[in-house]
């Protein structure tokens, strides 16, 4: 197959590409050339520079069988990506993400929950508020262009090798060296993908030109906890490291921001977050490897690219203090 991917060169980008190539398939990126342009050797990717903000008429010479938009966010530049290639392109896969859905308090909701909604809908700030929302126009832009030829996929946290934002990284990594961590309950629910295994299954959808929306989330039905996530951790970096398990309700009081500060943890108000059905993409397809394997994975991509830290979770100053914390509370 001859595929337009539209950005191609971040975390979930060049997995896809790398998995793409694995498959012998004809790749072209559009980007704009901000990041690493010498990713693939042996000129084994075709790469068109340009924005897709306003400078899409670069693309306006050729035809591929499908397009994997990996960096649609703002529900203008989507549809005008899907107007210029509705006639150079027949399917059109968007990556969009299970933050368009309107709660996430249905355990084991599927692709019908009701949709985010904002009132401004010409806005293009994207942030915690309007992010969701706007992935849900976006997807509105797909399906109103390609109809039953636009495959929207609806991933949750994408983990793994690459992956320099240390939403996930900041476990294996910290326990690797930090003697104690601190965590939210060890019964937690946490959800997230192997980029590897979402790349694979794109590829197999790109292929079968599937249709409509999927949840795309994991790591393995029906999901693990933290406590599974840590054991992972620990035995990955043969660390002896003490996790201390503090309550939601303390690390709240304690203005601990979670998702950010400590990476993974959801609060039990949102938790059906991390619990959403899989169903339809596990029919069509889609597998989950080992936990143990994605952090023993992550974790030997990160002791060598991330020599000077993590950049995201708390610091381990302010880990220190919230340990003492909780334990003089304990008393």
């Amino acid at each position: 197959m001859r595929v337009l991917i539209l950005g191609g060169t971040g975390f979930l980008g060049r997995h896809i590409v790398n998995e793409g190539l694995r498959r012998d398939h004809d790749v072209t990126l559009f980007h704009r050339g901000r990041t690493t342009q010498d990713l693939y050797e042996n000129n084994a990717v075709r790469t068109i520079l340009g924005d897709r903000d306003g400078g899409l008429q670069a693309l306006q010479n050729d035809t591929w069988d499908a397009v994997i938009d990996t960096c649609g966010y703002v529900p203008r530049v989507v549809g005008d990506s899907c107007r210029l290639l509705q006639q150079r392109a027949p399917h059109y896969v968007f990556i969009s993400t299970l933050a368009v859905y309107a709660e996430h308090l249905t355990p084991r909701a599927d692709e019908s929950a009701a949709l985010a909604t904002i009132a401004d809908t010409d806005t293009e700030v994207i942030d915690g508020r309007t992010y969701g929302a706007l992935k849900a126009l976006c997807e509105e832009q797909v399906t109103r262009t390609y109809g039953n030829s636009g495959l929207l996929v609806r991933p949750g946290l994408i983990v793994g090798p690459d992956d320099h934002t240390d939403r996930f990284t900041h476990w294996p990594l910290g326990i690797a060296h930090r003697q104690e961590m601190i965590a939210p309950p060890a019964t937690t629910d946490v959800e997230f993908t192997d980029v590897r295994d979402l790349a694979a299954w794109l590829w197999i959808a790109t292929e079968r030109q599937l249709s409509g929306p999927f949840n795309v989330s994991g790591p393995t039905p029906p999901g693990c906890t933290f406590a599974d996530v840590v054991t992972a951790c620990q035995q990955a970096a043969d660390s002896p490291a003490t996790i201390i398990w503090a309550s939601e309700e303390f690390l709240l009081a304690e203005d601990v921001a979670p998702w950010s500060d400590l990476p993974l943890w959801v609060k039990q108000d949102q938790s059906a977050f991390a619990l959403r059905s899989c169903e339809r993409a596990l029919a069509a397809g889609l597998t989950y490897r080992a936990i143990d394997e994605t952090v023993r994975d992550t974790l030997a991509w990160a002791t060598k690219a991330r020599p000077d830290g993590l950049k995201s979770g708390l610091s381990a100053e302010r880990e220190r203090e919230l340990i003492a914390r909780w334990r003089a509370a304990a008393q």
